[in-house]
């Protein structure tokens, strides 16, 4: 049984399914219909349509709100692929969707911002390590955030990687008197920079700016998905 209720002046109309007051209305074309959660009485249900009117002509995107987790990431991937986003980048993020995927599935938006503490206590559950459940999490804000949705709230993950065991200079010279000769330059670049013998090996001529003497390392390439420069 549907109780509907128009409002002379007023676009759009509030009704009641069941319980619950649902709205109905439209914004540049776009039919928007939805409940109205918090609403008790038809009063608060018409002011809580006129707020969601005021929030679209405002810029929030109700359209998207109603989009699911695979929406957003492909979403999220045309965005990186038009800006240019480098294809080792991608390929990296594209593992990062497939744990989103495999947990958010075909969640609405609302569901997935409900979700979050559960998709990281499954991740503690299948022994990730904090950096890359940092990493996942900073994507899916950054996938909120592509589509013009409010700001996500994730939980924060401490990641302690402490490294014991350095190596001096000369420890380093001994070592590489040891290597071939076209390994040790790979070695002193690690002792030098502490970077991972893999970022090192995937370095090209483009990731070096001769003229300023750096060489960088690009966000997405780094176990902790946060760029790095040297």
């Amino acid at each position: 049984m549907k109780k509907a209720s128009e409002q002379s002046g007023r676009r759009g109309r509030v009704f009641l399914r069941g319980s619950a007051w649902w709205c109905d209305f439209s914004h540049r074309g776009q039919r928007v219909r939805r409940p109205l959660e918090n609403a008790t009485t038809e009063r608060q249900a018409w002011n809580m349509l006129e707020t969601l009117r005021t929030e679209a002509r405002q810029g929030r995107r109700l359209d998207i709100e109603q989009a699911r987790w695979s929406h957003l990431a492909a979403r999220f991937l045309a965005h990186h692929e038009a800006k240019g986003t480098r294809p080792r980048t991608l390929a990296r993020w594209r593992q990062v969707l497939a744990h989103l995927a495999s947990y958010f599935g075909t969640a609405l938006v609302g569901e997935i911002a409900e979700n979050v503490n559960g998709y990281v206590a499954l991740r503690r559950r299948q022994k990730a390590a904090p950096a890359s459940i940092r990493m996942e999490l900073a994507l899916l804000r950054q996938a909120f955030r592509i589509a013009g949705l409010p700001r996500l709230d994730v939980p924060s993950i401490e990641v302690r990687n402490t490294r014991k065991g350095f190596l001096e200079a000369a420890d380093v010279q001994r070592i590489a008197g040891h290597l071939p000769e076209h390994l040790a330059p790979i070695a002193w670049a690690g002792f030098y920079t502490g970077w991972r013998k893999s970022e090192i090996l995937r370095l090209g001529w483009r990731d070096a700016n001769l003229a300023a003497g750096t060489v960088r390392l690009w966000p997405g390439e780094t176990k902790s998905g946060s760029g790095r420069v040297f």
